[in-house]
């Protein structure tokens, strides 16, 4: 019965739909333009007693390369606004420079970073562009990025090769949390130090940082 009634209304749709446009009727086109309509939102983020932010940023390696001004300006915003919004740690999840031998790329991205010493704790890894090719890929990565950037930080828990993957221990909030960075393809002994950091840590709450996990179309790339 439940069948043939919504076949009913299908086929009364189509003759209601034909009716309202018979052959030959020119189809409108004057239709009137909507008038615009402002809508304040109040933004959710606004400094609270139960709000902490967590802040993301990912490549920005395009800046780096032609836009120096713009990649500073980024980060100082988030140093600017930390109480507003109160960001109380930052992740950058790679492609920090274009090239990874670009001297002056690596330049501007660790002063854009570096904005945030002493104010707001923050990492980086290594995406695909900020590798170099052979033995000597995380060279210029590791002499902006490497251990000596947070090694007078207490939230600094320890590294990998320089910061290959590193770790840090958080609070934010009530909660405490671990947070693991593997730079883009990593090696087994990589991820072995991932696993170890997580397992050292069973009562913090584990955050992993890489710069890819996923394919397009959702699905779990070599890495995931």
């Amino acid at each position: 019965m439940k069948r043939l009634i919504s076949i009913a209304l299908v086929l009364v749709l189509i003759f209601a739909l034909s009716a309202c446009s018979k052959p030959g009727t020119p189809v409108p086109t004057d239709f009137p333009e909507p008038e615009p309509e402002t809508i304040e939102v109040p933004f959710p983020l606004e400094s609270g007693d139960d709000i902490h932010t967590i802040a993301f940023v990912s490549d920005t390696q395009r800046y780096a390369f032609k836009d120096s001004t713009t990649n500073k300006d980024m980060i100082k915003a988030l140093v600017d606004d930390k109480d507003k919004y109160s960001i109380e740690y930052v992740i950058h999840s790679g492609d920090l420079v274009q090239s990874p031998d670009g001297e002056d790329e690596w330049q501007v991205a660790k002063e854009a970073m570096s904005q945030l010493d002493g104010i707001i704790p923050y990492g980086v890894l290594a995406g695909n562009h900020d590798q170099d090719s052979g033995d000597e890929r995380f060279t210029m990565y590791s002499k902006y990025f490497g251990d000596e950037s947070y090694s007078n930080f207490d939230y600094f828990a320890g590294s990998f090769e320089n910061c290959r993957a590193h770790a840090q221990l958080v609070t934010i909030g009530s909660n405490d949390f671990v947070v693991v960075y593997i730079s883009d393809d990593p090696s087994k002994d990589c991820i072995g130090f991932a696993n170890d950091i997580f397992g050292k840590y069973p009562d913090r709450i584990g955050i992993l940082v890489t710069h890819k996990y996923l394919e397009p179309d959702l699905s779990l790339d070599e890495m995931g």
